[in-house]
């Protein structure tokens, strides 16, 4: 996990539902952690922090990671959202100054900047989410329309059209459904999350929650099958968990209901 005090990358190796610490990296990210993402075979760990180079970049053999060299083109500053696309060949990073996103591509242990989108994210970028296939990028950010999506062919990607109905406030996250239908965008006003459901490269938001997040939400994450969507709120009970009408079908209409907490 990333924190703002050092080491700033705390790293655990999980036997059955045992977390033992393990020895931090010898190069530490260079202040305070915001994001940490895994490639998806598990080989490379990015660490998006505070002070440049802004992006740190791990390699990791056995329980011994390996800080790589920097990036020659650096985002432009705090790294808030990272996310690896699905095959390992793309890294995203949403920072907080123009271009506001910043995308790298992978050749074994050497990252390349892309060039910029034609059209960027309008403000700070604090959500980047990859979809399932590799096909969308999708931006978090402040400023309106406070979600940005991108759809990849090849190395270029074109901003699609915006949803008709947007977030209510700055995105703070972004995250995907397994089966790439759905993309829910958390924010700082009510109802705190947004739900859009995906139709080629349309975007059409679903009904609100029947209950709402009590407060801002900084970020989600999907259960793998799709039937759990949680949330971090910033007040108690400081998660709020969703169970869909089922795992998600590859097209149709989800039913988000908050599950009820023991003792409530």
């Amino acid at each position: 996990m990333a924190h703002v005090t050092t080491p700033f990358i705390t790293i655990y190796q999980r036997s059955g539902t045992t977390f033992t610490k393990l020895a931090d990296p010898v190069a530490l990210p260079a202040g305070d952690g915001r994001r940490a993402a895994w490639s998806p075979n598990g080989e490379f760990l990015a660490v998006g922090h505070s002070v440049t180079p802004f992006i740190t970049i791990y390699q990791r053999s056995g329980t011994t990671f390996t800080k790589l060299a920097n990036p020659v083109a650096l985002p432009a500053s705090t790294a808030w959202g990272i996310d690896w696309s699905p095959n390992g060949e793309f890294l995203a990073v949403a920072h907080l100054t123009t271009p506001f996103v910043t995308v790298y591509q992978r050749a074994g242990t050497t990252f390349t900047k892309l060039a910029n989108p034609a059209t960027l994210p309008a403000g700070d970028g604090y959500g980047a989410a990859w979809s399932p296939n590799g096909e969308f990028l999708a931006i978090a950010h402040y400023i309106t329309p406070f979600i940005t999506i991108y759809q990849r062919s090849g190395t270029t990607f074109t901003k699609i059209t915006n949803p008709v109905a947007l977030p209510a406030a700055g995105g703070e996250a972004d995250c995907w459904s397994p089966n790439g239908e759905f993309l829910a965008v958390t924010h700082t006003v009510s109802p705190f999350i947004t739900i859009y459901q995906r139709s080629g490269a349309i975007f059409t938001k679903i009904a609100n929650p029947a209950t709402l997040p009590a407060s801002s939400v900084w970020g989600g994450a999907w259960s793998p099958n799709g039937e759990f969507l949680a949330v971090g709120v910033d007040a108690n009970p400081f998660i709020t968990i969703y169970q869909t009408s089922g795992t998600l079908p590859e097209m149709g209409i989800v039913r988000i209901e908050k599950v009820i907490r023991e003792g409530d």
